[in-house]
Protein backbone atom coordinates (compact mmCIF):
# COMPACT_ATOMS: atom_id res chain seq x y z
CA UNK A 1 0.00 0.00 0.00
CA UNK A 2 2.82 2.44 0.88
CA UNK A 3 4.50 1.75 -2.48
CA UNK A 4 1.27 2.59 -4.35
CA UNK A 5 1.06 5.95 -2.57
CA UNK A 6 4.70 6.68 -3.38
CA UNK A 7 4.05 5.95 -7.08
CA UNK A 8 0.97 8.21 -7.05
CA UNK A 9 2.91 11.08 -5.44
CA UNK A 10 5.70 10.63 -7.98
CA UNK A 11 3.20 10.85 -10.87
CA UNK A 12 1.66 14.03 -9.41
CA UNK A 13 5.09 15.61 -9.07
CA UNK A 14 5.92 14.78 -12.68
CA UNK A 15 2.62 16.38 -13.80
CA UNK A 16 3.31 19.53 -11.81
CA UNK A 17 6.85 19.66 -13.23
CA UNK A 18 5.42 19.53 -16.73
CA UNK A 19 2.84 22.24 -16.00
CA UNK A 20 5.42 24.40 -14.29
CA UNK A 21 7.87 24.15 -17.20
CA UNK A 22 5.09 24.82 -19.69
CA UNK A 23 3.84 27.83 -17.74
CA UNK A 24 7.35 29.13 -17.21
CA UNK A 25 8.20 28.96 -20.91
CA UNK A 26 4.90 30.56 -21.86
CA UNK A 27 5.29 33.41 -19.39
CA UNK A 28 8.92 33.92 -20.29
CA UNK A 29 8.11 34.30 -23.96
CA UNK A 30 5.17 36.54 -23.14
CA UNK A 31 6.98 38.77 -20.68
CA UNK A 32 9.87 39.18 -23.07
CA UNK A 33 7.52 41.32 -25.14
CA UNK A 34 6.19 43.62 -22.38
CA UNK A 35 7.82 46.32 -20.27
CA UNK A 36 8.53 46.19 -16.53
CA UNK A 37 5.37 48.01 -15.45
CA UNK A 38 3.19 45.65 -17.37
CA UNK A 39 5.14 42.70 -15.96
CA UNK A 40 4.41 43.72 -12.36
CA UNK A 41 0.72 44.22 -13.09
CA UNK A 42 0.45 40.80 -14.71
CA UNK A 43 2.51 38.81 -12.16
CA UNK A 44 0.93 40.18 -9.00
CA UNK A 45 -2.33 38.16 -9.20
CA UNK A 46 -0.31 34.98 -9.81
CA UNK A 47 2.17 35.43 -6.94
CA UNK A 48 0.26 33.21 -4.49
CA UNK A 49 -0.22 30.49 -7.11
CA UNK A 50 3.48 30.49 -8.03
CA UNK A 51 4.56 30.24 -4.37
CA UNK A 52 2.12 27.42 -3.66
CA UNK A 53 3.20 25.52 -6.75
CA UNK A 54 6.87 25.89 -5.80
CA UNK A 55 6.22 24.50 -2.31
CA UNK A 56 4.41 21.48 -3.74
CA UNK A 57 7.16 20.74 -6.22
CA UNK A 58 10.19 21.17 -4.00
CA UNK A 59 9.03 20.53 -0.41
CA UNK A 60 10.59 17.29 0.90
CA UNK A 61 12.08 16.73 -2.55
CA UNK A 62 15.34 15.52 -1.02
CA UNK A 63 13.83 13.63 1.89
CA UNK A 64 15.20 10.10 2.15
CA UNK A 65 12.66 7.30 1.67
CA UNK A 66 11.33 5.74 4.88
CA UNK A 67 13.60 3.10 6.35
CA UNK A 68 12.51 -0.45 5.69
CA UNK A 69 12.62 -2.83 8.63
CA UNK A 70 15.07 -5.63 7.94
CA UNK A 71 13.52 -9.07 7.98
CA UNK A 72 15.96 -11.89 8.63
CA UNK A 73 15.46 -15.35 7.18
CA UNK A 74 17.64 -17.03 9.82
CA UNK A 75 16.66 -18.25 13.28
CA UNK A 76 18.05 -20.63 15.90
CA UNK A 77 16.68 -23.02 18.50
CA UNK A 78 18.30 -25.12 21.22
CA UNK A 79 17.27 -27.94 23.53
CA UNK A 80 18.44 -30.49 26.10
CA UNK A 81 17.47 -34.18 26.08
CA UNK A 82 16.79 -35.29 28.71
CA UNK A 83 15.86 -31.98 30.32
CA UNK A 84 16.70 -33.26 33.85
CA UNK A 85 19.70 -35.24 35.08
CA UNK A 86 21.33 -36.25 38.36
CA UNK A 87 24.57 -34.47 39.27
CA UNK A 88 27.25 -35.81 36.94
CA UNK A 89 24.66 -37.21 34.53
CA UNK A 90 24.68 -36.65 30.76
CA UNK A 91 22.26 -34.72 28.54
CA UNK A 92 22.32 -34.06 24.77
CA UNK A 93 22.60 -30.36 23.87
CA UNK A 94 21.34 -29.57 20.34
CA UNK A 95 21.42 -26.28 18.42
CA UNK A 96 19.36 -26.01 15.22
CA UNK A 97 19.70 -23.26 12.60
CA UNK A 98 16.69 -22.51 10.36
CA UNK A 99 16.51 -20.84 6.93
CA UNK A 100 13.18 -19.56 5.53
CA UNK A 101 14.60 -18.29 2.21
CA UNK A 102 14.75 -20.03 -1.17
CA UNK A 103 18.56 -19.92 -1.16
CA UNK A 104 21.04 -21.68 1.14
CA UNK A 105 22.80 -19.80 3.93
CA UNK A 106 26.53 -20.39 3.67
CA UNK A 107 29.50 -19.75 5.93
CA UNK A 108 27.43 -20.02 9.12
CA UNK A 109 29.32 -19.58 12.38
CA UNK A 110 28.04 -19.58 15.94
CA UNK A 111 29.52 -20.16 19.41
CA UNK A 112 27.56 -21.38 22.43
CA UNK A 113 29.15 -20.69 25.82
CA UNK A 114 27.73 -22.93 28.57
CA UNK A 115 26.55 -21.68 31.97
CA UNK A 116 28.72 -22.18 35.05
CA UNK A 117 29.27 -25.83 35.99
CA UNK A 118 28.26 -27.25 32.60
CA UNK A 119 30.97 -28.93 30.54
CA UNK A 120 31.37 -31.22 27.55
CA UNK A 121 30.93 -34.82 28.72
CA UNK A 122 33.46 -37.64 28.42
CA UNK A 123 33.57 -39.43 26.01
CA UNK A 124 33.26 -36.72 23.35
CA UNK A 125 30.13 -37.24 21.26
CA UNK A 126 29.60 -34.58 18.55
CA UNK A 127 26.78 -34.52 16.00
CA UNK A 128 26.78 -32.29 12.89
CA UNK A 129 24.42 -32.02 9.91
CA UNK A 130 25.53 -28.49 8.98
CA UNK A 131 28.88 -29.31 7.46
CA UNK A 132 31.81 -27.08 8.27
CA UNK A 133 33.63 -27.72 11.54
CA UNK A 134 32.22 -28.24 15.03
CA UNK A 135 34.65 -27.58 17.88
CA UNK A 136 34.19 -28.94 21.41
CA UNK A 137 36.62 -30.55 23.87
CA UNK A 138 35.97 -32.81 26.86
CA UNK A 139 35.75 -30.67 29.99
CA UNK A 140 35.36 -27.49 27.93
CA UNK A 141 32.54 -25.01 28.45
CA UNK A 142 31.56 -24.23 24.83
CA UNK A 143 30.68 -25.60 21.41
CA UNK A 144 31.28 -23.74 18.13
CA UNK A 145 30.33 -24.13 14.47
CA UNK A 146 32.40 -22.62 11.67
CA UNK A 147 31.62 -22.64 7.94
CA UNK A 148 28.32 -24.51 8.09
CA UNK A 149 25.61 -24.46 5.38
CA UNK A 150 21.86 -24.32 6.02
CA UNK A 151 19.74 -25.63 3.11
CA UNK A 152 16.92 -23.50 1.62
CA UNK A 153 13.26 -23.82 2.52
CA UNK A 154 11.26 -26.34 0.50
CA UNK A 155 7.55 -27.08 0.29
CA UNK A 156 6.73 -24.42 2.87
CA UNK A 157 9.12 -25.95 5.41
CA UNK A 158 12.20 -24.06 6.56
CA UNK A 159 15.56 -25.57 5.75
CA UNK A 160 17.54 -26.54 8.84
CA UNK A 161 20.65 -28.23 10.19
CA UNK A 162 21.72 -29.20 13.70
CA UNK A 163 24.89 -29.48 15.76
CA UNK A 164 24.94 -31.34 19.07
CA UNK A 165 27.16 -32.59 21.88
CA UNK A 166 26.81 -34.46 25.19
CA UNK A 167 27.16 -32.25 28.26
CA UNK A 168 27.24 -32.81 32.01
CA UNK A 169 26.90 -30.70 35.15
CA UNK A 170 27.40 -31.14 38.89
CA UNK A 171 25.82 -27.87 40.02
CA UNK A 172 22.36 -28.66 41.35
CA UNK A 173 19.40 -26.56 40.21
CA UNK A 174 18.45 -25.02 36.84
CA UNK A 175 21.25 -24.23 34.37
CA UNK A 176 19.98 -21.76 31.75
CA UNK A 177 21.91 -21.88 28.48
CA UNK A 178 21.50 -18.72 26.37
CA UNK A 179 22.55 -17.76 22.83
CA UNK A 180 22.15 -13.97 22.40
CA UNK A 181 20.69 -12.02 19.48
CA UNK A 182 23.01 -11.67 16.45
CA UNK A 183 25.25 -14.53 17.62
CA UNK A 184 24.81 -16.21 14.22
CA UNK A 185 26.93 -14.93 11.30
CA UNK A 186 27.03 -16.02 7.66
CA UNK A 187 27.93 -14.89 4.14
CA UNK A 188 24.42 -13.51 3.55
CA UNK A 189 24.54 -11.34 6.73
CA UNK A 190 21.42 -13.02 8.09
CA UNK A 191 21.53 -12.89 11.90
CA UNK A 192 19.25 -14.44 14.50
CA UNK A 193 16.77 -11.72 15.50
CA UNK A 194 15.79 -13.48 18.73
CA UNK A 195 17.80 -15.23 21.41
CA UNK A 196 17.63 -18.96 22.06
CA UNK A 197 17.27 -20.37 25.56
CA UNK A 198 17.20 -23.87 27.01
CA UNK A 199 17.21 -25.03 30.64
CA UNK A 200 18.87 -28.14 32.03
CA UNK A 201 17.65 -29.21 35.46
CA UNK A 202 20.23 -30.87 37.68
CA UNK A 203 18.31 -32.65 40.40
CA UNK A 204 18.99 -31.87 44.05
CA UNK A 205 20.34 -34.95 45.84
CA UNK A 206 19.45 -35.47 49.54
CA UNK A 207 21.85 -37.50 51.75
CA UNK A 208 19.96 -39.72 54.18
CA UNK A 209 21.85 -40.83 57.33
CA UNK A 210 20.64 -43.21 60.08
CA UNK A 211 19.92 -41.53 63.40
CA UNK A 212 20.57 -43.35 66.71
CA UNK A 213 18.93 -42.28 69.93
CA UNK A 214 19.48 -43.28 73.54
CA UNK A 215 16.27 -45.28 73.42
CA UNK A 216 17.21 -47.31 70.38
CA UNK A 217 17.32 -51.02 71.01
CA UNK A 218 19.82 -53.04 69.05
CA UNK A 219 18.92 -56.36 70.63
CA UNK A 220 15.44 -57.70 70.97
CA UNK A 221 13.74 -57.85 74.33
CA UNK A 222 14.47 -59.91 76.26
CA UNK A 223 18.23 -59.93 75.54
CA UNK A 224 19.84 -63.16 74.47
CA UNK A 225 21.31 -65.15 77.37
CA UNK A 226 24.83 -64.05 78.27
CA UNK A 227 24.46 -60.57 76.69
CA UNK A 228 24.15 -57.80 79.25
CA UNK A 229 24.86 -54.68 77.17
CA UNK A 230 26.45 -53.41 73.99
CA UNK A 231 28.41 -50.22 73.25
CA UNK A 232 28.67 -48.66 69.76
CA UNK A 233 31.02 -45.85 68.76
CA UNK A 234 30.21 -43.75 65.66
CA UNK A 235 33.36 -42.38 64.04
CA UNK A 236 32.85 -39.19 61.94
Amino acid sequence: MAKKWQNAIMAIRQLFNYLFNYLFNYLFNYFAQVNLRQLKRILLPFAGFIITLSLILFANHHTAPPAQSQVTVASINKSFLPIAIDPGGVSRLSISIFNSSASPLTGNSITDVFPAGMTVADPLNIGNSCGGTVTAVVGGNSMALNGGTVPPASGGVDGSCTISVDVTSTIQGNSINNIPINALTNDQVQRNATQANATLQVRTMTLICPVFSSTSQIFPTPRPRGVESATFRLLL
